[in-house]
């Protein structure tokens, strides 16, 4: 039977020989058609001059004179049960059609791939159909990165997040990432403001008589104290509790929770309030 298959191929990569990692025995490939379904391929060492250089992730491809063969894999790379196999007739066209972007993720052994901050043109075009539209909770999803490229004044100023005002979230029920602007009015420590963690997890750690218990790392001897700082925040519709953990409170202060800690036995202002409205942002 005759098939010709319009396909991109979403992964390739090459098999190697455990004693011989520089000498691969195989190519396999994964191809995706326009309904997104997705078959496995492979590639002998004998075909290697014929389709190595003619063929590349992501690519477009015409793929005919196949053979189609049960797919008896112990470990599948797909669940379909048939797989592709390469022969010197099979002939490989490559092409280019816009319409043709079902670009999906799927998580399987060598098959997975992960682009970060990628420039490819599928990646490009796919965001280029992102668009928000705000709705009644005005939320929206958004990138949060521990190391951000551009200043929170410029953020807000582009567009890119989305800020709310505080008499929204007092009733919200949802774990998500809200951004609001604020004052600190007043810091609610009386219970506390830092805690004892240790120092190989950051996990809090609990006294069991004389000795300190972690509950991810067990009985530990060295341990480090980190803010856990609860303040009260004001904007024009209302007021609300936020915790501060240590990485945001220790920016803020501009010392660490241990030698806040350490000139609090000297009775000194622990935290000034002016000092604490540096802060631009807070991920509740």
């Amino acid at each position: 039977m005759y098939w010709k298959l319009k396909v991109r191929i979403v992964r390739l990569w090459e098999n190697t020989d455990r004693d011989r990692p520089d000498c691969p025995f195989s190519i396999e490939v994964i191809l995706m058609d326009e309904k997104g379904d997705r078959i496995h391929a492979s590639l002998g060492r004998s075909l290697f001059p014929n389709f190595r250089e003619s063929i590349k992730e992501m690519g477009l491809y015409f793929i005919k004179n196949f053979v189609v063969c049960p797919n008896t894999m112990k470990l599948r790379i797909k669940d379909h049960k048939f797989k592709l196999m390469f022969t010197k007739k099979t002939v490989v066209e490559e092409i280019e059609d816009p319409h043709f972007n079902q670009i999906s993720v799927k998580n399987t052994w060598h098959a997975s791939k992960l682009y970060i901050n990628s420039s490819l043109p599928q990646v490009d075009e796919f965001s280029s159909r992102i668009k928000f539209v705000p709705g009644e909770s005005s939320q929206r999803l958004t990138q949060i990165s521990s190391q951000r490229n551009q200043s929170i004044v410029t953020e807000l100023a582009s567009g890119s997040v989305t800020v709310h005002e505080i008499e929204k979230l007092i009733d919200c029920r949802h774990q998500e990432n809200y951004y609001i602007v604020a004052n600190i009015i007043h810091l609610e420590i009386d219970r506390g403001w830092s805690f004892l963690a240790c120092k190989q997890c950051a996990k809090g750690v609990d006294e069991v008589g004389d000795k300190l218990y972690c509950r991810q790392c067990g009985f530990v001897e060295s341990v480090i104290r980190r803010y856990k700082l609860k303040v009260r925040v004001l904007d024009d519709t209302g007021t609300i509790s936020v915790m501060l953990w240590d990485g945001v409170a220790t920016k803020m202060i501009g010392k660490s929770a241990a030698d806040l800690f350490e000139d609090s036995t000297e009775d000194t202002e622990l935290i000034n309030v002016s000092d604490a409205n540096k802060i631009k942002k807070i991920d509740a």
